[in-house]
């Protein structure tokens, strides 16, 4: 099992709303970031997912605790 997290990140002066997609590969700590207007949290792991284990796919999906934003995925092998 494997558990990314999807962080919401505001606005700036230069970048729109993006997801930022943080998990753990064999080649270590990994993120991908996506504007929010190109697709939603889901699609942005799936993206991730996609990039990295193309033998996985997304299970389910959560909100952390933390009273912000922030996503969770989680995802398994396919056998």
């Amino acid at each position: 099992m494997i558990t990314l997290q999807i962080k919401y990140l505001s606005n700036t002066d230069t970048l729109g709303n993006r997801w930022k997609v943080i998990g753990e590969t064999s080649e270590g700590l990994k993120s991908l970031t996506i504007e929010t207007n190109e697709c939603g949290f889901m699609r942005a792991a799936e993206q991730f997912v996609a990039k990295h284990w193309a033998d996985c796919e997304v299970l389910n999906y959560g909100q952390l605790p933390t009273g912000e934003r922030d996503m969770v995925a989680l995802v398994a092998r396919i056998n």
